[in-house]
């Protein structure tokens, strides 16, 4: 088992531990540990269309935030910029733990936020798992699909760029 605590927030320490799951036909999903993608093979669901070859980016990553009492929110992603972060869900990034898949762990204002990224073996398909046990508190996404498939199904239909 690999973890390890967050005890104090720093981006660059956080963003250069990373993780990878992969399916067995030649896809994965990999990220760093607090969810920005560093890497231009970084991909929530990077599918390979030829296995197993042909890899492509699908899905790049969600936007999340958490939020409580329907007035409170706050971002967990974090993204790299020059000369930036934007937004700052590094700060509330708590811990992360390999055993054997990937958990991350988020807290703001005593609330939590457990995240297990998984995929389904023999198959193109990554499933975030968020268990809630508090019903006032609850996560939004925003999927950030690659310019493949924007244009392409419900993607370009539902969302907008």
């Amino acid at each position: 088992m690999i973890s390890f605590k967050n005890t104090h927030p720093d981006f660059n320490e956080l963003a250069s531990k990373e993780w990878l799951v992969a399916n067995g036909i030649g896809g994965y999903a990999s990220s760093t540990v607090v969810g920005a993608n560093t890497r231009r093979y970084h991909g929530l669901l990077v599918a390979s269309l030829n296995p197993p070859t042909a890899r492509t980016v699908m899905v790049s990553k969600v936007e999340e935030c958490i939020v409580f009492n329907r007035d409170c929110a706050f971002g967990l992603s974090s993204n790299q910029y020059p000369g930036a972060v934007h937004p700052h869900g590094f700060q509330y990034f708590k811990f992360f733990e390999r055993k054997p898949l990937p958990r991350m762990k988020f807290e703001a204002h005593g609330h939590h936020l457990l995240k297990t990224v998984f995929m389904t073996h023999g198959s193109n398909t990554t499933v975030v798992l968020e268990p809630c046990a508090i019903k006032t508190v609850f996560s939004k996404w925003w999927p950030c699909a690659s310019n493949f498939m924007r244009g392409r199904g419900f993607l370009s239909k539902n969302l907008k760029y």
